[in-house]
Parts: structure tokens; sequence; C-alpha cells
């Protein structure tokens, strides 16, 4: 792929989204177009070729929203029907591009404190008994 047809993927998949341009995980898992493919052949850096496209970089570091990050542990929850271990959460980062990396939940704490604050979050919500319910129920795996 060269470097116009790049761009162009770049344009689509940021149309699709509403005019916000994808990261490097959402390009790749769209594209199939892999980093070392434009990493130093076009670009130095996946901003580089967002700016070429004329959108502005990503913001990177940007902490996640604690209440998004238990929603998506609540899905992927559901999807399991279990409590996730690092492994799922890991595994379901890396074939969702729209799931965070392990690296925010881990700064939400170990497993017992993610309990702890999924239990928070779900007590006086309508319809998350079940992840209430698993929780109670949950062992170590």
């Amino acid at each position: 792929m060269n470097k116009q047809q790049i761009l162009g993927e770049i344009k689509r998949i940021a149309a699709a989204n509403g005019g916000t341009p994808p990261g490097e995980k959402l390009f790749h898992s769209e594209t199939g177009l892999r980093k070392h493919e434009w990493r130093g052949k076009y670009w130095v850096r996946w901003g580089d070729a967002l700016r070429d496209a004329g959108y502005e970089p990503n913001k990177w570091g940007e902490a996640f929203d604690e209440a998004l990050l238990l929603e998506k542990y609540i899905g992927l929850t559901r999807e399991l029907g279990c409590i996730p271990v690092e492994a799922e959460l890991q595994i379901k980062s890396i074939s969702d591009p729209n799931f965070p990396s392990i690296a925010p939940f881990r700064r939400m704490g170990n497993k017992a404190v993610i309990l702890s604050k999924l239990r928070d979050y779900c007590v006086g919500k309508g319809g998350h008994e079940d992840i209430l319910a698993l929780c109670e129920n949950t062992t170590s795996r």
C-alpha cells in the first residue's frame, strides 16, 4: 500500500468514526496494515500520518474515566459469564480495538480492589444484578 492509499484509508475510517481519526490499533484492525509497513517508510510517528491526512494527532496518555473502564469490564464479564482474569482482559484488548489495554485496569488496583469498585458502581443501578451476583460468588480463578 502506498502513502496515498494509506491516507485514503485513514480518511475512510475517520469518516466512519464520525470524523475521529483512527489510532494505530484500530487502523491495523481495519486494514491489516502493520506498523513496519508505514513507519520509517512514510512517517516517523502515527501522529505524522494523521497530520498528512488532515487530522490532529490523537491525544496520547489521557486517563480513562473509571466509569468507562468499569462499563468495559462489565461488558466483558457478561460476555464471558464470569469475572475476567488479567489474561482475558489482555486477549480482549488485542482482539477489540475499542477495548482498553490492560494498563488502565492495572492502575485501578488488584482484582480485589477492582471487584470492590465494581460492586460500588453496580449497587443501586438497575440491570446490574447479574454483575453483583458474580462479584459475590467470585473466588480467585
